[in-house]
């Protein structure tokens, strides 16, 4: 009885779970858009930013757990409209008696575009293309802005 017991187990187990019920990892998905800083001076430079982080008009929180110093930044775009509106800030993080940084810069950054859903597989389910992308700065004091240029790069 046993014997049955554990040939039914095994038939049940390994036969419940297909191939195409668990997306791998290299499976392209929907893609974040990448922002690489540059320096104004020589564009052909990276540039860190410091204390960056990233918040979404519509969310309360920042995009990053903590600010981070460095030179790209990935974030998502929204695929339930076709704009998505980010404030940028560096100097995001607070004193020690946790007040806001006097120093912290914020700029508005509009992402517009137009979306296409693909279907990958059952277990994938769709991908959000991105097409007709723009950038644009969003200022109400155009002498606060830390942001100067914005560079769309299209994706090879």
């Amino acid at each position: 009885m046993k014997k049955y017991l554990i040939i039914l187990l095994c038939i049940f187990l390994g036969g419940s779970c297909q191939r195409d019920d668990i997306c791998p990892d290299a499976t392209q998905t929907t893609p974040n858009l990448v922002i690489s800083f540059r320096d104004i001076e020589n564009p052909a430079l990276n540039k860190a930013v410091t204390n960056f982080n990233v918040r979404e008009e519509s969310k309360p929180d920042f995009y990053f757990d903590e600010p981070v110093t460095d030179t790209v930044a990935v974030i998502p775009l929204r695929n339930d409209q076709n704009f998505t509106n980010y404030y940028f800030t560096i100097n995001s993080e607070l004193s020690a008696n946790g007040a806001s940084n006097p120093e912290r810069n914020r700029d508005q950054i509009q992402f517009s575009y137009a979306t296409d859903e693909i279907y990958v597989s059952r277990a994938c389910n769709y991908k959000t293309e991105f097409y007709q992308l723009e950038a644009n700065l969003i200022s109400n004091d155009p002498n606060a802005d830390w942001i100067e240029i914005l560079l769309l790069k299209k994706p090879i």
